[in-house]
């Protein structure tokens, strides 16, 4: 992705967490979104059909990275557990 659409859709997402930290999401519209965001309805619409969709890709990405956060939680443990039994034997 071109480093200005990734900085477009950051200051998208960012002003939609903006609204969040505001106003139960329900309450939210697609303008206070983008007036947030300092983006014009039609680069919004460009990124996303509505908050819903804008959503469901933050909840996509929160997923993921926090399965990427366990697996390497994961890892450590592996890597400690090795450690430990190492020192006792």
């Amino acid at each position: 992705m071109e480093t200005r659409q990734h900085d477009t859709q950051g200051r998208i997402i960012h002003g939609f967490i903006q609204c969040i930290k505001e106003k139960p999401v329900r309450e939210i519209t697609n303008k206070d979104i983008y007036t947030k965001a300092e983006v014009t309805y039609q680069t919004f619409f460009r990124y996303y059909s509505d908050k819903n969709e804008l959503l469901d890709d933050l909840e996509d990405f929160l997923i993921s990275e926090l399965q990427l956060a366990q697996k390497k939680d994961r890892e450590i443990l592996t890597k400690l557990k090795h450690a430990l039994s190492e020192d006792i034997f």
